[in-house]
């Protein structure tokens, strides 16, 4: 796909850019709403106590991600 007036290989360069960050969306919708309460311990150096109170935040943070990165692979799409 040609656009008027743009410069060669930046557009491919942009859909990599933007697929590389969907892709890191995906990973931090996984790590905070699926990996959170086995991982956010060792990771962060967090109490049991904290993790298991943050575990409904960290959810949310991770489907905010999510939907992040379904906004770009839809830019993508189209």
């Amino acid at each position: 796909m040609a656009v008027e007036g743009a410069v060669p290989g930046l557009l491919i360069t942009g859909y990599v850019f933007c697929g590389l960050l969907a892709l890191i969306h995906i990973y931090i919708f996984i790590l905070e709403a699926i990996l959170w309460r086995k991982r956010a311990g060792k990771t962060f150096g967090l109490s049991p106590t904290t993790v298991d109170l943050g575990a409904g935040l960290a959810a949310n943070q991770g489907f905010y991600n999510l939907l992040l990165a379904v906004g770009l692979i839809w830019g993508l799409a189209e």
